[in-house]
């Protein structure tokens, strides 16, 4: 296989020691806190996107109108030291904005990425609903615009599809999309190897859902199933 091998690396935990285990030479594309793990070979990339006040009103109204010990209101809504974190990378730091006091931030090229893949939005902006969704429109814009192109993108730390209402009901979609116009312009897609759940679940109409109480199931003739502790579908 020719070309660059990508590993995008989020924080569910799932999957995060994978990438340490991967052979010299794939590149590392690490957002939010997964920066401060040890590569084999370093960090390629680090993505930040959210704004420096990330979730600061909702913070301050849990916590009885003050941040919680160790945030701030200029941390991403993370702790302070993930600000020093991303200073410290000597790796580019994707983000939507360029911040003075973190030199080796970049602007993410959003404009361009939306020329360039034409994602027909109703909106004309891009379709982009996590930093995951960021990072692979990124990875296909490369791979159209650059040489040597990608040939494979690694997922690891990334469990989407059974996160929160918000990941499960746009996020997750999003990352799909994507990951679905990378299949078709070639590239190689790899799941973790101990489990996941992205690109898979139930087919419809022959499986049921892992939740047998939701109202609108349909257990199908092989019965019901449930997600196992390795994040693979299993039969009740």
């Amino acid at each position: 296989m020719t070309g660059r091998i990508i590993c995008l690396v989020g924080t569910h935990p799932r999957s995060t020691n994978w990438p340490l285990e991967m052979e010299p030479g794939v590149k590392f594309w690490a957002a939010n806190e997964a920066i401060s793990k040890p590569y084999p070979g370093g960090l390629g990339r680090a993505f930040q996107l959210h704004p420096r006040n990330w979730r600061e009103a909702e913070r301050r109204f849990l916590n009885g109108g003050e941040l919680p010990d160790g945030c701030d209101p200029d941390c991403f809504g993370r702790s302070a030291a993930h600000v020093e974190a991303l200073r410290a990378c000597q790796v580019p730091v994707y983000c939507l904005e360029k911040w003075a006091d973190i030199s080796n931030a970049v602007v993410y090229p959003r404009s361009a990425v939306v020329q360039t893949l034409s994602v027909p939005t109703p909106d004309g902006e891009l379709y982009a609903t996590s930093t995951f969704g960021y990072m692979v429109a990124l990875a296909l814009f490369e791979h159209i615009t650059q040489s040597p192109a990608i040939a494979e993108i690694r997922l690891a730390g990334m469990e989407l599809a059974i996160g929160t209402a918000r990941e499960r009901s746009w996020e997750w979609p999003n990352l799909a999309f994507y990951l679905g116009m990378a299949h078709g312009l070639g590239i190689k897609i790899t799941l973790p190897p101990g489990g996941t759940s992205i690109l898979n679940a139930p087919l419809y109409a022959v499986d049921g859902p892992f939740l047998p109480e939701d109202p609108d199931h349909w257990w199908g003739a092989a019965g019901p199933l449930r997600l196992d502790e390795d994040g693979r579908m299993a039969r009740l």
